[in-house]
């Protein structure tokens, strides 16, 4: 079944052989993803979960295929295990909702910063901490995914910020500079530290490397 909705093509699917004949044996041909256009003005088609299908996507995957499997994971256990152990202490302290709070942004960013690049967040205050929350807001906060009045009129993204309907088109632009932050920030400390712990811990490391 076609539908066009707002200009916008959809091909509905509704039988299961088909599916898997279109969208599996045939992937190379069919495969990929709809991006919001908030989204995509925001910076985030060069992050992995929005990356349209092809060659870039398949490297891509590759990569975190080779050093986020199951049977390579196990290495990062001692990483996971020495956060967990912070976080439990910090809990212990007594209860107190921001205190709470920031235990669980630090333990979550502690472990994926310092599997990636090496590095140890130390605290709630750290500079990666802050950016993590940055573009966790503005991932949250800046529209339905693919519902929003620009992925149905994209010329709003071309109209004036006090038009009508322009509202996430602008905070895309606004928060852009975070997100690029987010890929930057951790490259470049990376390539002009390559500091803090195993190498075998730091998955940029080892990329940029190669």
């Amino acid at each position: 079944m076609h539908l066009n909705i707002l200009g916008r093509m959809t091909v509905v699917v509704n039988n299961v052989n088909r599916a898997i004949e279109l969208l599996d044996k045939r992937s190379a041909n069919y495969s990929d993803r709809f991006i919001p256009r908030a989204l995509s003005e925001m910076g985030w088609t060069e992050s992995l979960p929005f990356l349209r299908y092809g060659k870039a996507f398949q490297i891509h995957r590759r990569m975190y295929q080779q050093h986020f499997s199951k049977g390579v994971t196990a290495k990062y256990l001692p990483v996971q295990l020495r956060q967990s152990r912070i976080f439990a202490q910090k809990l212990m302290q007594g209860p107190n909702v921001q205190k709470t709070e920031d235990a669980i942004n630090t333990f979550v960013t502690a472990v994926i910063v310092r599997i990636v690049s090496g590095y140890h967040v130390t605290s709630a205050s750290d500079p990666y901490i802050k950016l993590a929350q940055e573009v966790s807001v503005a991932l949250a906060t800046g529209g339905s995914g693919g519902g929003s009045l620009l992925d149905f009129f994209p010329i709003l993204e071309y109209l004036p910020r006090w038009f009508p309907g322009t509202y996430y088109a602008y905070y895309a632009r606004d928060n852009f500079p975070k997100v690029k932050a987010l890929y930057d920030y951790t490259f470049d400390d990376v390539q002009t530290k390559m500091v803090g712990g195993p190498s075998n811990l730091k998955f940029l490391r080892k990329l940029i490397e190669r």
